[in-house]
């Protein structure tokens, strides 16, 4: 199985990935990135990350996922996430 890509650097509104791709916010899965948008499902900082968020990193493979919450760690991650 491959592995996700690495976090080359990081800074306010700017993740730069292995293999040079550069995102404002991001998903990272087992092959692969992409940029993360947040309108896809809903997500905002108060209702937090959605399960929706997190299929299509299991889709890929993914076995643990991390959460990232921003810089001052604003983004909640929704209990419902956690469970699921």
């Amino acid at each position: 199985m491959p592995l996700s890509p690495r976090i080359e650097k990081f800074s306010w509104g700017k993740i730069v990935v292995e293999g040079g791709a550069i995102y404002k916010d991001a998903k990272l899965f087992p092959g692969g990135s992409r940029e993360w948008n947040w309108n896809e499902t809903g997500t905002n900082h108060e209702d937090g990350i959605q399960p929706a968020d997190v299929d299509e990193l299991i889709k890929n493979g993914a076995k643990t996922i991390i959460f990232g919450c921003g810089v001052y760690e604003r983004l909640e991650v929704n209990e419902i996430t956690k469970k699921y």
